[in-house]
């Protein structure tokens, strides 16, 4: 239904808007920490670094400082419930960046990590690009995100960025919980 929806409209951001997408953007609890650990074990595509993690891992993370959030996403043709995870660690590493592909299209990703940077207690966050066979669509996500490259070597690239200089602005196609 959302394929037919959407050769129905001039361009993406009219059809985005006319999904009613609601996302719902929460640090993990009980009822949410199996889901990332099952997303963090299978997903690969929209995965920065395919970082995979046991829920009891999770758990010493949490313990340790980490923020863990959560992304559930929904719109008018049904919840696709929880489909995206972020974890950043007590020092500002995003340690994990993860998507569903089912998910993916909708300038969701973008919209996740923004509205995460502007909650996060750090000032600056690193993150990692770590290339695999199966995420080479990523390869240029945080630098479309505005991140600063500082290293590279081939397999793993690192980024950093300053939270107070960064745009944090997304368009408003989108209903937040």
């Amino acid at each position: 239904q959302r394929k037919e929806a959407e050769t129905s409209f001039a361009n993406l951001d009219e059809f985005i808007a006319s999904l009613d997408i609601r996302l719902t953007i929460l640090p993990v609890n009980d009822i949410t920490l199996p889901r990332v650990a099952q997303m963090t074990q299978k997903t690969n595509q929209f995965n920065l670094t395919t970082h995979r993690y046991t829920e009891q891992d999770l758990c010493t993370m949490l313990a340790d400082g980490a923020e863990i959030w959560t992304l559930a996403v929904a719109d008018k043709f049904g919840d696709s419930g929880v489909t995206g995870t972020m974890i950043i660690t007590i020092d500002g590493l995003i340690d994990t960046l993860l998507l569903s592909c089912r998910v993916l299209g909708k300038g969701i990703e973008e919209v996740f990590v923004k509205y995460v940077m502007a909650q996060t207690k750090h000032m600056e966050l690193r993150a990692n690009y770590i290339k695999t066979a199966k995420n080479t669509l990523v390869e240029s996500f945080y630098d479309k995100m505005g991140f600063e490259l500082f290293a590279e070597d081939g397999v793993i690239k690192q980024y950093r960025i300053t939270l107070t200089n960064a745009d944090l602005t997304f368009k408003q196609l989108y209903t937040i919980n």
